[in-house]
């Protein structure tokens, strides 16, 4: 990306959003890019979780999202035809991650629409999101992305938790290391899941509580397509 201002807005004026509608109509009409309906930005800008990149007075792109408890949904996002290819997109998503993890969202997925965008995703770190019952699971390539190093699963040292889906053989384990004196974990467990998935929390190879993730601790820690887990 060149020397030049670039400037990000999470909360856009009238006249960026104004901006944005004429180049976006522009695109839909000649079919540069996605086609969007353009009701989406007034909706997000209501909710407050809409931002713009500006450079030298004008708007050159945006994106939009969702957020539960701790996870959030990437919406939309988009560049001006004439600014791709710039890295103007990479550092309007990285100011976004810094943003949302601020706020305590520490995990986010997305749909790749259209699929030629899974590139650009992968290049920020986003990794292939594995299918979930009850969310959708066609074509479209699903993606997610944990917003800060998360505990990796592994052989565990007498305490863990472990989850599986029913009728599932495979079970993924996550060793449970907490921070001193402490039932905070050094590192979160973050996880896509259904939350008709078993969850089992084991003490000293004890199991202290097996449930579906979304009865556990009366669903705390489903967190829409994620189990997120920061202290037991």
């Amino acid at each position: 990306m060149s020397d030049q201002k670039y400037i990000i807005d999470f909360q856009p004026k009238e006249a960026q959003i104004a901006q944005i509608n004429i180049w976006m109509i522009e695109e839909n009409k000649k079919r540069t890019g996605l086609v969007h309906d353009l009701s989406i930005l007034s909706y997000h800008a209501e909710k407050n979780t809409f931002a713009t990149i500006t450079t030298a007075n004008e708007t050159i792109g945006f994106v939009t999202w969702d957020t539960f408890k701790r996870g959030g949904h990437i919406s939309v996002a988009a560049v001006a035809a004439e600014h791709r290819r710039s890295g103007v997109g990479c550092y309007l998503i990285e100011t976004l991650f810094a943003y949302l993890l601020e706020k305590g969202i520490l995990a986010l997925y997305l749909e790749c629409a259209p699929a030629t965008s899974e590139k650009f995703w992968r290049k920020l770190g986003f990794k292939k999101m594995p299918p979930i019952d009850g969310y959708f699971n066609g074509d479209t390539p699903r993606l997610y992305k944990c917003l800060l190093p998360t505990q990796e699963t592994g052989v565990s040292n007498g305490s863990y938790i472990q989850v599986y889906e029913w009728g599932n053989a495979k079970k993924m384990r996550w060793p449970l290391h907490y921070k001193p004196n402490t039932n905070e974990l050094l590192q979160p467990i973050i996880q896509p899941v259904s939350g008709d998935w078993c969850i089992e929390h084991i003490i000293s190879e004890i199991p202290k509580q097996s449930e579906k993730i979304k009865n556990f601790r009366s669903g705390s820690y489903l967190d829409d397509p994620f189990l997120i887990i920061t202290a037991l």
